[in-house]
């Protein structure tokens, strides 16, 4: 599936590049187009990715006096951007596209000795068992898709610091999955709990914020980004519950729960600070980047939690912080 993306993302762009190339040979409205590409090194930080709780000092669940919460750590991952700018598309208004894709999985896991010393940590809905082993996985992947228009803004007489305004939308696509699970095993055999969840965040609102770069050099640039969105989303989430073993012979499995909320709203936050070297080659502009950034989603939905058990079983609304961070390298190319 991400080797179907890419290939998909690179034929848009090309695409994307011929098109543009052919209007401007042929219509000279703008001044140039420059497309590019950048590799994307982030990491995931949110909250919430707790998955069982293990009884310390070789003591059940019940008895013991220390507990512990263990959490699925994530790590570096690899993501890809491609974007499209047009300056003054019209008078000296610019327009850019930039497509993101991210994603990001881990898993981890816990075994005790002792029987009945480890829980989930997640509530699971209608079952309230215990074991020896617990595992949690999680996979996130993130997509997003900003249309923009800029405008220069004369604000320094220094010709070397340069800075614009922009506004637009931004198109988000963000799915999760997580898959916890408990295990008992005792004499007379072994009984294993599922939990398999889905989460949908799906959305589009308006963005804006300054780009900004300052020429160290003729060929060096420091530039920098802050921008700032409110998505409209679409939220999602089907969750499966699974038991079997001995203890669990005749219970209805699985059950499934499933939430709707179209109306979620919640803000983001975009950072960019890096360098570019610019050179040319064969008539054409070239630059390389590299830089940090940092993505955050405030208050995004999240898992829904559940409460009670049998049919006062409830589930309740669930918000987190999304962050994504790290760095990007990339390359473009204006004509």
């Amino acid at each position: 599936m991400k080797s179907l993306k890419a290939k998909i993302f690179a034929a848009v762009l090309f695409c994307t590049a011929g098109v543009l190339g052919e209007a401007k040979a042929n219509m000279f409205c703008f001044d140039n187009v420059k497309i590019g590409a950048d590799y994307l090194y982030w990491d995931t930080c949110c909250s919430g990715l707790d998955y069982a709780v293990e009884a310390e000092d070789d003591e059940s669940i019940d008895t013991a006096t220390k507990l512990k919460t263990k959490h699925i750590s994530t790590d570096y991952h690899s993501g890809i951007r491609g974007y499209v700018c047009v300056d003054k598309l019209w008078c000296d208004f610019n327009a850019g596209l930039a497509y993101t894709y991210y994603s990001n999985h881990h898993k981890n896991s816990v075994s005790n000795d002792v029987a009945d010393s480890v829980i989930l940590s997640t509530g699971t809905p209608n079952y309230d068992m215990s074991g020896n082993t617990a595992s949690g996985k999680w996979k996130i992947e993130y997509e997003a898709l900003d249309l923009l228009i800029s405008y220069p803004l004369n604000i320094s007489c220094n010709s070397c610091f340069e800075m614009e305004a922009f506004s637009g939308l931004k198109f988000i696509n963000i799915k999760q999955k997580r898959h916890d699970r408990l295990v008992d095993n005792f004499d007379e055999g072994t009984d294993t709990l599922n939990f398999k969840r889905c989460l949908s965040v799906s959305g589009v609102g308006p963005m804006l914020g300054i780009n900004s770069t300052y020429t160290f050099f003729d060929c060096i640039k420091m530039f920098g980004m802050v921008g700032g969105s409110v998505i409209i989303a679409d939220n999602k989430s089907h969750d499966k519950v699974s038991v079997s073993g001995p203890e669990f012979s005749e219970d209805p499995s699985p059950r499934t729960f499933k939430s709707h909320d179209d109306c979620a709203c919640f803000p983001g936050l975009h950072l960019m600070s890096g360098i570019t070297y610019e050179t040319c080659f064969c008539n054409m502009e070239i630059g390389l980047r590299l830089g940090w950034e940092y993505v955050q989603w405030i208050n995004a939905p999240d898992f829904p939690s559940y409460e009670g058990v049998g049919r006062g079983t409830r589930a309740a609304v669930n918000e987190k912080n999304l962050t994504m961070q790290g760095l990007f390298a990339g390359i473009n190319v204006a004509f």
